[in-house]
């Protein structure tokens, strides 16, 4: 197999699993979302691009914003089959520049899948640490059993300080 018939190999996969994406503008393309995986392959997760999100462009440095930028052009490069996107345009493909900034972030954003993202945030609670209560201050101090339960090991007392007697000892009963 030669490197063209790869690529053409490589290229109908894609388009076999590409979906039509209509933009804002209301232009439609065929387009394919990266998963996880790709971007791990990449070496780019999109975890800066979430951090330039939250943090706003203001506090950001101009090597990030800088590796942010190729970020979403190798996104919109990928992403976007037909018409494709090209950094040296030929015919039928179109240059990331030509692309309109509503259309260019919808891309981002779905390549990314931010609106299912931002969906799952109630199931987080909204807190930063994850905890019911924050800082696991509700966390109980001592394991509450269920009646009758004799605790961890406790079974037929045949492990040497496993057993039932050996609890009651610790307790001070014996």
């Amino acid at each position: 197999m030669t490197a063209n018939e790869w690529r053409e190999k490589t290229k109908q996969a894609a388009r076999e699993r590409a979906v039509v994406l209509t933009l804002p503008s209301g232009m439609s393309i065929l387009a394919r979302r990266p998963d996880p995986v790709q971007f791990a392959q990449w070496g780019m997760l999109p975890t800066a691009l979430a951090r330039a999100e939250e943090v706003g462009a203001e506090n950001i440095s101009d090597e990030e914003a800088e590796k942010i930028a190729t970020i979403m052009r190798d996104l919109l490069i990928y992403c976007c089959l037909d018409p494709a996107i090209s950094l040296e345009p030929g015919i039928n493909e179109i240059h990331p520049r030509e692309i309109g900034d509503a259309d260019w972030m919808f891309i981002i954003a779905w390549s990314m899948r931010l609106k299912e993202a931002a969906e799952l945030r109630p199931f987080r609670g909204g807190r930063p640490n994850g905890g019911a209560a924050g800082g696991g201050k509700a966390v109980l101090l001592q394991t509450v059993g269920a009646p009758g339960d004799r605790r961890s090991g406790a079974g037929a007392g045949v492990r040497p300080g496993g057993g039932a007697a050996d609890d009651r000892a610790a307790e001070g009963r014996d």
